[in-house]
């Protein structure tokens, strides 16, 4: 198991309080944005709320290049690793879409 797998896995085990073992890797395709991400699957064992799959990708941020995993956990409607990075776009430009409009409220007055 490479270094980033196992550091998700650790990720994944400290979050959630369970058990995780990597199950599968996978490149997913972020849609009409074009954005490819390698999904990690991890099946989870012991987790408080029955919940089997957790899906985590790393992004690199800021000028060190810091890793940040994404976990999404394998609930509905999260039911595989392409549902889970779609899951996670629609979240961000959820709060972009929130962000403008509380900026524009406030420009406004």
């Amino acid at each position: 198991m490479n270094q980033t797998i196992a550091a998700m896995r650790e990720a994944v085990e400290k979050q959630e309080k369970c058990k995780a073992s990597h199950f599968e890797s996978r490149t997913v395709k972020g849609g009409r944005l074009g954005i490819s991400r390698a999904v990690e699957t991890f099946a989870l064992s012991e987790h408080h709320s029955g919940i089997k799959w957790a899906y985590v990708w790393v992004d690199f941020r800021g000028e060190e290049k810091q890793p940040h995993f994404s976990i999404k956990l394998g609930e509905y409607p999260v039911i595989s690793p392409e549902a889970a990075v779609h899951t996670i776009i629609g979240d961000k430009i959820k709060n972009i879409r929130a962000r403008l409009r509380a900026l524009r409220s406030r420009n406004s007055n």
